[in-house]
């Protein structure tokens, strides 16, 4: 008589659960692995920003069969709509029910509105590919709508305030600024009638943790004609202006990236230990507290590395390996926090990197976002796709892209 395999079952197919899948499977667990996501792609949320200011769909969107093949992990699409811990089962929205022995929970955060009066019904949130996507269709109508304004209404219209100084807004009031240039001179708009402005409700844009990182890019994004506020909180949206604190602003444009919570799935889990910020109390495992098979990663886990795509990847591969030791009834390996590279793009040709005590800027900083990109695109997709991804993207210098035709064609006789 046959002994049933155990089974892992993620639920996520961001960043950390795509890795955990791959890194498991390369050790050929004993055991029946199940990924569940809602959507059939993983969005690679670095470059949303790129897409509301500009760039195609598919470069952020990568298919999540596509990263899984041969590893024998089963994808499952669906929405969880139940997650029950005592009885060890996940409910979808298709009326379906999938037992687990071992949980993995990856679902990332949400956006957060702080329940400010108009931000759920006029704001522009930026965490999926579907919200970059409208956000610039919005961007570009209003740039052809401005053509027949008077000049008050146009400056109304072509006003995006951005809500929330951290790494998405930076980044995307350089993109937008990018953005600005081209559709100005397309449509013949005098690029000084759009103004780009970043309010931020604490002191400082980035939290004010790294002085030295915040001038540099202060700098930036003054040359870029950026606007930076502080001690600027939203109180308010409306559908033609925005309340800021006490003073009432045209603008038919308020993007929100303010700050993010759990899902309510989440929100609504009994059993786990949620901290102030609503994620989920970890052991020094990456187990929810109380529980000896459930993990947690990615955002969602209360880490003190948590929060950005590199650890969430740090933390993918991690319990990738505890698992396989939890498989073979060897001691779990204690976790150990990392320190992410911070890699901050502000407009075309222009990055920031931080390693440790060094701040690399300019080309140079953005040449090395581009390979980053190339090694995650090359970590989640077949060689030759990952370098027409990238190529298309990036569009490297000619005698980069020859290079690289070349190694695409090497590929395909391979196949």
């Amino acid at each position: 008589m046959s002994v049933a395999r155990p089974k892992i079952l993620i639920l996520g197919g961001g960043f950390g659960g795509i890795r955990l899948a791959q890194h498991l499977c390369r050790d050929k667990p004993a055991a029946d692995v199940i990924l569940v996501n809602r959507e059939a792609y993983q969005t690679y949320t670095p470059s949303l920003y790129e897409v509301a200011c500009g760039r195609h769909p598919r470069l952020v969107c990568f298919s999540i069969e596509e990263a899984l093949v041969k590893t024998g992990v089963t994808f499952v699409q669906g929405t969880i709509t139940g997650l029950n811990l005592r009885t060890q089962t996940v409910k979808l929205a298709d009326g379906n029910s999938l037992p687990y022995d071992q949980l993995v929970i990856a679902l990332g955060m949400i956006s957060n509105d702080y329940h400010i009066p108009g931000v759920a019904e006029y704001a522009f949130p930026l965490k999926s590919t579907a919200d970059a996507w409208s956000l610039r269709q919005h961007i570009e109508s209003e740039y052809f709508d401005a053509q027949d304004e008077s000049r008050s209404m146009m400056r109304r219209k072509l006003r995006f305030i951005i809500a929330g100084g951290g790494p998405t807004g930076v980044e995307l009031a350089g993109g937008l600024a990018e953005f600005r240039r081209h559709l100005s001179w397309d449509l013949g708009i005098d690029p000084r009638l759009t103004s780009i402005e970043i309010c931020e409700a604490g002191e400082e844009i980035l939290g004010g943790k790294d002085q030295r990182l915040i001038k540099v890019i202060r700098r930036r994004l003054t040359k870029l004609g950026v606007v930076i506020k502080t001690k600027s909180p939203i109180l308010k949206e409306e559908v033609a202006a925005v309340l800021i604190g006490d003073q009432r602003e045209a603008t038919e444009t308020l993007i929100w990236t303010a700050g993010t919570k759990v899902p309510p799935l989440i929100e609504k889990l009994g059993g786990v230990t949620l901290n102030r910020s609503g994620r989920i109390v970890v052991d020094g495992y990456l187990r929810a507290q109380g529980f000896a098979n459930v993990w947690v990663i990615g955002d969602l886990a209360a880490t003190s590395d948590s929060g950005t795509a590199q650890i969430a990847l740090h933390h993918g591969e991690y319990v990738a390996d505890n698992l396989v030791r939890v498989l073979t009834n060897q001691p779990l390996r204690h976790y150990e926090p990392a320190t992410p590279i911070l890699v901050m793009p502000i407009g075309a040709r222009y990055a920031i990197i931080r390693l440790g005590h060094f701040v690399i800027q300019g080309w140079l900083g953005m040449a090395i976002r581009y390979l980053a990109d190339l090694r995650y695109l090359l970590s989640f997709l077949p060689l030759t796709e990952a370098l027409n991804t990238w190529l298309v993207g990036h569009r490297p210098c000619a005698l980069c892209r020859m290079q690289l035709a070349n190694l695409l064609r090497l590929s395909r006789k391979r196949v």
